[in-house]
């Protein structure tokens, strides 16, 4: 959903937000906007236990966090 392809192997800031009023998810890199993309009407509960991971399926990333705030 970033634009930006961070191969460096230095710490970076990623946040996302959702926007459900108006179907958008926003990907901001380092504080600034780096993507965004429509979410699916019905997109599901944000309330849920399941374990936190960053991509899909097989694309999913084994990665260091520090400083989580959900």
């Amino acid at each position: 959903m970033g634009e930006t392809e961070v191969v460096d192997k230095q710490w970076h800031h990623v946040g996302c937000v959702f926007d459900r009023e108006k179907l958008k998810a926003y990907v901001y890199l380092d504080g600034l906007l780096d993507g965004e993309a429509d979410i699916p009407a019905g997109f599901g509960s944000m309330q849920h236990f399941d374990p936190l991971r960053l991509g899909i399926g097989a694309a999913a990333m084994l990665v260091e966090m520090d400083e989580v705030l959900i």
